[in-house]
Protein backbone atom coordinates (compact mmCIF):
# COMPACT_ATOMS: atom_id res chain seq x y z
CA UNK A 1 0.00 0.00 0.00
CA UNK A 2 1.31 3.26 -0.93
CA UNK A 3 2.10 5.85 1.75
CA UNK A 4 -0.71 8.51 1.86
CA UNK A 5 0.02 11.96 1.17
CA UNK A 6 -1.49 15.10 3.91
CA UNK A 7 -3.98 16.09 1.04
CA UNK A 8 -5.29 12.55 1.41
CA UNK A 9 -4.91 12.10 4.94
CA UNK A 10 -7.18 15.14 5.38
CA UNK A 11 -9.81 13.89 2.63
CA UNK A 12 -10.04 10.60 4.29
CA UNK A 13 -10.63 12.40 8.04
CA UNK A 14 -13.53 14.78 6.52
CA UNK A 15 -15.07 11.81 5.18
CA UNK A 16 -15.54 10.28 8.65
CA UNK A 17 -16.42 13.67 9.70
CA UNK A 18 -19.28 13.88 7.17
CA UNK A 19 -19.97 10.19 7.77
CA UNK A 20 -20.73 11.15 11.84
CA UNK A 21 -22.32 14.77 11.18
CA UNK A 22 -24.69 12.92 8.73
CA UNK A 23 -25.80 10.12 10.26
CA UNK A 24 -24.48 9.69 14.04
CA UNK A 25 -25.51 12.55 15.21
CA UNK A 26 -29.11 11.86 14.29
CA UNK A 27 -29.13 7.85 14.33
CA UNK A 28 -31.93 6.67 16.72
CA UNK A 29 -29.81 3.59 17.70
CA UNK A 30 -26.66 5.37 18.68
CA UNK A 31 -28.73 7.78 21.23
CA UNK A 32 -30.64 4.45 22.32
CA UNK A 33 -28.40 2.06 22.84
CA UNK A 34 -25.03 4.25 23.33
CA UNK A 35 -22.93 2.93 20.33
CA UNK A 36 -23.03 -0.71 21.51
CA UNK A 37 -25.00 -1.24 18.45
CA UNK A 38 -22.95 1.04 16.18
CA UNK A 39 -19.35 -1.13 17.09
CA UNK A 40 -21.25 -4.86 15.95
CA UNK A 41 -23.54 -3.83 12.97
CA UNK A 42 -23.95 0.12 11.68
CA UNK A 43 -22.76 -0.70 8.52
CA UNK A 44 -21.83 3.52 8.72
CA UNK A 45 -19.79 2.45 11.45
CA UNK A 46 -17.90 -0.66 9.31
CA UNK A 47 -17.42 2.46 6.21
CA UNK A 48 -15.88 4.71 9.13
CA UNK A 49 -13.51 1.91 10.14
CA UNK A 50 -12.39 1.08 6.94
CA UNK A 51 -11.49 4.93 6.63
CA UNK A 52 -9.56 4.74 9.92
CA UNK A 53 -7.87 1.32 8.90
CA UNK A 54 -6.34 3.55 5.69
CA UNK A 55 -5.71 6.25 7.82
CA UNK A 56 -3.69 3.21 10.51
CA UNK A 57 -2.08 1.57 7.26
CA UNK A 58 -3.79 -1.28 7.97
CA UNK A 59 -5.91 -3.65 5.03
CA UNK A 60 -9.68 -1.96 4.62
CA UNK A 61 -10.85 -5.31 4.26
CA UNK A 62 -11.73 -6.60 7.61
CA UNK A 63 -14.14 -4.66 9.09
CA UNK A 64 -14.34 -6.17 12.52
CA UNK A 65 -12.89 -4.08 15.60
CA UNK A 66 -9.38 -4.82 16.98
CA UNK A 67 -8.73 -5.79 20.52
CA UNK A 68 -7.39 -2.51 21.95
CA UNK A 69 -3.73 -2.71 22.81
CA UNK A 70 -3.97 0.14 25.62
CA UNK A 71 -1.71 -0.71 28.29
CA UNK A 72 1.97 0.01 26.61
CA UNK A 73 0.28 2.86 24.94
CA UNK A 74 -1.36 4.02 27.94
CA UNK A 75 2.10 3.27 30.17
CA UNK A 76 4.17 4.98 27.22
CA UNK A 77 2.19 7.67 27.31
CA UNK A 78 2.39 8.79 30.63
CA UNK A 79 5.90 8.20 30.85
CA UNK A 80 6.88 11.04 28.22
CA UNK A 81 6.16 14.93 29.00
CA UNK A 82 2.40 16.02 28.16
CA UNK A 83 2.36 18.21 25.27
CA UNK A 84 1.95 22.38 26.39
CA UNK A 85 1.61 25.72 24.52
CA UNK A 86 0.18 26.39 20.91
CA UNK A 87 -2.35 23.84 19.57
CA UNK A 88 -1.74 22.90 16.45
CA UNK A 89 -4.58 22.71 13.98
CA UNK A 90 -4.44 19.08 13.25
CA UNK A 91 -4.80 18.63 17.12
CA UNK A 92 -7.84 21.18 17.54
CA UNK A 93 -9.68 19.33 14.45
CA UNK A 94 -9.25 16.10 15.90
CA UNK A 95 -10.12 17.61 19.01
CA UNK A 96 -13.51 19.17 17.84
CA UNK A 97 -14.29 15.79 15.91
CA UNK A 98 -13.94 13.89 19.01
CA UNK A 99 -15.49 15.68 21.42
CA UNK A 100 -18.66 13.79 21.37
CA UNK A 101 -17.04 10.39 21.30
CA UNK A 102 -14.40 10.18 23.62
CA UNK A 103 -14.32 11.55 27.20
CA UNK A 104 -11.90 14.34 28.31
CA UNK A 105 -9.78 11.70 29.60
CA UNK A 106 -9.26 9.75 26.42
CA UNK A 107 -9.18 12.50 24.39
CA UNK A 108 -5.94 13.88 26.48
CA UNK A 109 -4.60 10.65 26.68
CA UNK A 110 -4.57 10.41 22.66
CA UNK A 111 -3.33 14.14 22.23
CA UNK A 112 -0.78 14.08 24.72
CA UNK A 113 -1.89 16.93 26.92
CA UNK A 114 -3.07 17.18 30.50
CA UNK A 115 -7.38 17.08 30.47
CA UNK A 116 -7.56 20.42 32.54
CA UNK A 117 -5.94 21.62 29.23
CA UNK A 118 -8.39 19.43 26.80
CA UNK A 119 -11.05 21.00 28.77
CA UNK A 120 -10.19 24.62 28.81
CA UNK A 121 -9.32 24.39 24.50
CA UNK A 122 -13.01 22.56 24.36
CA UNK A 123 -14.22 25.64 26.40
CA UNK A 124 -12.78 28.12 24.30
CA UNK A 125 -13.95 26.30 21.23
CA UNK A 126 -17.33 25.95 21.89
CA UNK A 127 -17.18 30.31 22.73
CA UNK A 128 -16.08 30.60 19.32
CA UNK A 129 -18.75 28.20 17.64
CA UNK A 130 -16.74 25.88 16.42
CA UNK A 131 -13.89 25.71 14.19
CA UNK A 132 -14.17 25.75 10.40
CA UNK A 133 -13.34 23.38 8.41
CA UNK A 134 -12.06 25.22 5.39
CA UNK A 135 -8.53 25.46 4.88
Amino acid sequence: MNKLDKHEKRHIRLQICELLDSHCRTCPERIKYRSTVCLQVCPVSQEMRQLAALLEGDSPADPQPREPVAEPVVEQAQNTQKRKGRWSAEEVFYLWHHRKVLTIDELANRLNREPKAVYEKLKQLLQKGGISDAG
